[in-house]
C-alpha cells in the first residue's frame, strides 16, 4: 500500500494524484481490475475504492477505518452555466429502529460524516466510464455549525419514527442531509417502531446543493459570511433581517450606501443583493448555496403583476427526458426561493425602483401536485419529440418553458422520440407571472 491508511494528510497526499486523470489511467494504477468500466453503475467508486484498496463492503463505519474517513465518489455535470453535482451524496441506509434508539452523536451516519474524503469526476453522457476525468479532491470535517445543522436534519427523522410517521418522512425539510427513497420501487418497505404501516425504505444523502457547496469551496467560487450559518430557520430569520433596512428605500440610494456599483445586463441586481447580505457582491454566500436557496429579484408594476415572468437556468434536454420528478433537478430549483421584489411605475429609470418586502416561498402540498403534472407533462412531450405540445404560460397554472438562449441561433440537441436528436432552441423552465402575483405583499 503507497500511503498510511491511519494517516489523515498522507490519505490527502495520495488522493491528490488522481486529479486530472481517467478512469483508465486509474485501472492502469490497479493490477488487473476486478471492475468492468463501461456497464457497472458504480464502476466509478468501484475503481476508487479499488485504487485504495479498500475491499468492497457496506459496513456501517467508515470506509477508511484507520483514519475515520469516508469515501465519497460524487459526479459533476455540466450545464448550461457550468458544472453541477449530479445528484443526491448517499450516507447510508436508513433502519427506522436503529435511528429511533440512537442519539446523533452515536448515530452510524454521523460516523460516515465525521470525515469524509470527496473523489469529484466529470460525467458525460454516452461517454464510457473508463472516460471520465477526476476534477477535484476534498478532505471535508464539519464545521461546529455544519455539525450542528446536520444533527437538525437527524432529528427531525427521529421525530417522524418516535410519532410513527415514518411513512411521511420527505426530503423537503431538511437543510443538508435529506431523507431519500433507497427501495426498488414504491412497494419496497420496512417495518417501524411506533406504528404498525410500513414505510418506504429510505436512505440519509447529503443534498446536491450541500455537496455543491462543498465542491465550490474548493473553487474559490464561494464566500462566506458567518452570521448566515445555521438551519432554514435561522439563516431565513437572519437573511430577512438585513433587508428591513431597505425596503422603501430606492435602489440608487442602496447602492450608494452599500458602494456597491450596479452592473448591466441579466445580472444587474446580483452584486447588490449580495452585498446586502453580508458578501462583497463579487461572489456567491457558501451559506446560502449550501442550503439550497435561490435568490430572484422580480420587477413589480403599480398593480403587483411582475414585469415577466420567474425562470431558471436552461435545461438539458435529454437529461429531463430521463428524469423523474421526485430526483428532477426543478424540484430542488423550487424548494426554496427567496424573491426581493422591485416595485417600479410606468416608464420609471430602474435605478428608481423601491424595494418591497422580500420573502421566502416553497410550494405546498397543492402545489407540489400542480408542478409535478405540469412538470410531468413537458418531460413526457420531450421524451416524445413532440416539442409542439410543450405548454405556454397561458395554458398552466404554475410553470411553462420557453426558449432562453441568446437568440433564436442557440440552439441544442433534443430528443426526437425515435432513438435519434433533433435540434431546437435552448429552453427553461419559468413560472408564471399571475403565480407570482398571488404570493407578492405590498
Amino acid at each position: 500500500m503507497e500511503y498510511d491508511p491511519s494517516d489523515a494528510d498522507d490519505l490527502l497526499r495520495f488522493a491528490k494524484r488522481l486529479v486530472g486523470k481517467r478512469v483508465v489511467d486509474l485501472m492502469e494504477t490497479s493490477n488487473g481490475s476486478r471492475v468492468d468500466p463501461v456497464r457497472t453503475k458504480s464502476a466509478m467508486g468501484d475503481l476508487v475504492e479499488e485504487y485504495f484498496g479498500l475491499p468492497k463492503s457496506s459496513a456501517k463505519g467508515p470506509d477508511f477505518a484507520k483514519a475515520g474517513i469516508e469515501l465519497k465518489v460524487v459526479p459533476l455535470v455540466k450545464g448550461a452555466r457550468g458544472f453541477r453535482i449530479k445528484e443526491r451524496t448517499k450516507i447510508t441506509h436508513i433502519d427506522f429502529e436503529d435511528v429511533f434508539n440512537t442519539a446523533w452523536e452515536r448515530s452510524a451516519v454521523r460516523a460516515k460524516t465525521r470525515n469524509v474524503l470527496f473523489v469529484f469526476y466529470v460525467w458525460r453522457p454516452g461517454v464510457p466510464a473508463r472516460e471520465f476525468i477526476i476534477s477535484h479532491v476534498l478532505l471535508w470535517r464539519p464545521s461546529a455549525q455544519q455539525d450542528a445543522v446536520l444533527m437538525d436534519d437527524y432529528g427531525r427523522v427521529r421525530l417522524m419514527i418516535a410519532a410513527g410517521k415514518a411513512q411521511d418522512i420527505t426530503e423537503a425539510d431538511a437543510s443538508y442531509m435529506g431523507a431519500c427513497t433507497a427501495g426498488k420501487n414504491s412497494k419496497d418497505t420496512q417495518s417501524q417502531p411506533k406504528s404498525t404501516l410500513r414505510a418506504k425504505r429510505r436512505a440519509f444523502a447529503l443534498k446536491p446543493t450541500f455537496t455543491s457547496s462543498l465542491w465550490l469551496s474548493t473553487t474559490g467560487a464561494l464566500e462566506s459570511v458567518a452570521d448566515l450559518s445555521g438551519s432554514f430557520s435561522q439563516a431565513e430569520r437572519r437573511i430577512l433581517a438585513k433587508f428591513k433596512h431597505v425596503s422603501g428605500k430606492t435602489v440608487r440610494a442602496v447602492a450608494m450606501k452599500s458602494g456597491v456599483g450596479l452592473q448591466r445586463g441579466k445580472a444587474k441586481w446580483s452584486a447588490l443583493i449580495l452585498a446586502l447580505l453580508g458578501g462583497s457582491g463579487r461572489r456567491q454566500i457558501a451559506e446560502i448555496e449550501a442550503l439550497g436557496v435561490k435568490v430572484k429579484t422580480i420587477r413589480v408594476s403599480e398593480d403587483g403583476m411582475p414585469h415577466e415572468a420567474v425562470s431558471f437556468p436552461a435545461f438539458e434536454p435529454f437529461e429531463l427526458a430521463d428524469e423523474e420528478w421526485d430526483s428532477s433537478i426543478f424540484l430542488s430549483q423550487i424548494r426554496r426561493i427567496l424573491f426581493v421584489p422591485l416595485w417600479t411605475s410606468e416608464g420609471s429609470n430602474p435605478e428608481r425602483m423601491v424595494f418591497g418586502e422580500p420573502f421566502f416561498w416553497s410550494p405546498d402540498e397543492k402545489e407540489i401536485l400542480t408542478c409535478k403534472k405540469e412538470w410531468e407533462s413537458v418531460r413526457d412531450s420531450v421524451r416524445a419529440g413532440d416539442l409542439t405540445r410543450l405548454p405556454k404560460s397561458s395554458e398552466t397554472k404554475i410553470l411553462h418553458i420557453r426558449p432562453h438562449g441568446r437568440d433564436g441561433r442557440d440552439k441544442v440537441d433534443w430528443p426526437d422520440g425515435k432513438g435519434g436528436r433533433q435540434r431546437f432552441r435552448r429552453s427553461s423552465f419559468w413560472l408564471n407571472a399571475k403565480f407570482i402575483k398571488s404570493k407578492i405583499r405590498r
